[in-house]
């Protein structure tokens, strides 16, 4: 078997989370925690089924149904529904527990920046 790059685990998650129109998720940096006794870091990953202003590298901004973001441990954590929206915004979300966060560094995933899939459904284009 090849090397294990990192240690991690899915410390949680939810899919299709309905929040309300005036919820608002304002956290800082995670940094370290404890999850199963050790200590690590958490990532978020997340991706929106609707507008949603969201806090990335280069500051408040609108993201689109199907963009996604890798929340960096060491970066703040915050997305709401977009001003204006009359139902509150949907996601995906996962925390990821990682015991070596330079192992992930070194693979150079694109932390704190909103990704554009362009597919707001999530189905695959192939079997559509």
């Amino acid at each position: 078997m090849g090397e294990r790059i990192m240690n991690y685990s899915v410390a949680t998650m939810d899919i299709a989370t309905e929040h309300p129109v005036d919820f608002i998720i304002d956290h800082l940096p995670f940094m370290r925690r404890k999850h199963n006794s050790e200590e690590c870091y958490t990532i978020i990953i997340l991706c929106f089924a609707t507008p949603v202003e969201i806090l990335t590298k280069d500051g408040l901004t609108r993201g689109e149904p199907g963009d996604c973001m890798i929340v960096a441990y060491n970066f703040p954590e915050y997305h709401r529904t977009w001003p204006g929206e009359q139902k509150g915004f949907v996601n995906d979300w996962i925390h990821v527990s990682v015991k070596q966060c330079s192992k992930l560094e070194e693979l150079e995933p694109p932390f704190n920046t909103l990704i554009h899939t362009r597919n707001p459904s999530g189905e695959n284009p192939a079997t559509a």
